[in-house]
């Protein structure tokens, strides 16, 4: 008869048995932590082919900060007096915004919105610092090329675009802004998603969106769904609360997290419609121009 282990080291075994897959787990947010929380669609993926879906586009590249190379579209509206500079959410690219697109558009806005690094046809690959640089590189972008006009340009970010929209507007003059379906920062996320784990501690990003939307001088309007699975409803009212006077709050009864617009429908489009003509300065108190032509920015594929 084989003598009995001593119970020393059968404890340390059922320790290890215990901790070993946590402390796994641990290592692998802490080594994977940018490939966990971003999702890009990489070219070809996605819809190309705007026009076919009715919105014609104009293909633009141009540069952030650390010279990463980043595509983008612009969308004209007839007669479009206002632009709005859109953040796209997480998962995909900026072209499964298409039909969005041609919703904005068809309310006589000019839409440019970009593929963040490591998205679509933008080189690179995300991180939080990055992500803010490319929209940095975007607002420059309209800047430089006479296609926008801070009196005249509203921010919008849908998601995770939410939150990198906040921190381009509490750096960057804009008329508005505006948050759909976004969040309060990556910790309050994790402790929804994740209650039992400490990943909230680990992650270093910290996409906190309720600390810059409170430093955003300028009128903002979040939108949320009531039933949005992925981003709580609960934390865009509280993203709500922390931006100053003067906002605006408009839920989506029923609507999911990526669905607001289609749920919405033309109160959706009312509620956006009245929120961005009312900060636009009519056209005959803006002074022409004086930026550069916007032909050095042409795509150059």
């Amino acid at each position: 008869m084989s003598a009995s282990k001593p119970w020393p080291v059968v404890i340390l075994r059922r320790l290890a048995a215990v901790l070993m897959p946590a402390l796994l787990c641990v290592m692998g947010i802490i080594m994977f932590e940018n490939k966990l929380l971003y999702f890009p669609a990489k070219y070809p993926a996605g819809f190309w082919e705007p026009e076919l879906m009715g919105l014609r586009v104009e293909d633009y590249y141009f540069y952030s900060e650390d010279r990463t190379r980043l595509h983008a579209w612009y969308a004209p509206a007839r007669q479009g007096r206002v632009t709005l500079l859109y953040c796209h959410g997480n998962a995909g690219n900026l072209s499964y915004a298409v039909d969005h697109i041609k919703g904005l558009v068809r309310l006589g806005v000019n839409v440019l919105i970009f593929d963040y690094r490591g998205y679509g046809r933008s080189q690179g690959k995300p991180d939080e610092a990055g992500l803010y640089k490319d929209a940095n590189a975007a607002y420059q972008f309209l800047m430089h090329t006479g296609r926008g006009d801070p009196r005249q340009l509203i921010i919008y970010g849908q998601s995770l675009g939410g939150v990198v929209a906040a921190h381009l507007a509490a750096r960057q003059k804009c008329a508005g802004l505006i948050v759909e379906s976004s969040f309060t920062s990556a910790q309050d996320m994790a402790r929804e998603l994740y209650p039992w784990l400490p990943v909230r501690w680990l992650i270093k990003s910290r996409l906190d969106a309720a600390a810059a939307v409170g430093k955003v001088r300028a009128p903002v309007l979040v939108l949320h769904g009531t039933r949005d699975r992925t981003v709580p409803f609960r934390l865009g009212r509280r993203l709500f609360e922390r931006a100053e006077e003067p906002k605006f709050f408009h839920g989506v009864e029923n609507a999911d997290h990526n669905d607001v617009y289609v749920v919405g429908g033309r109160s959706y489009y009312a509620k956006l419609e009245e929120f961005i003509f009312s900060l636009a300065i009519p056209l005959a108190m803006l002074e022409p121009s004086t930026q550069s032509s916007h032909g050095e920015y042409k795509d150059e594929s």
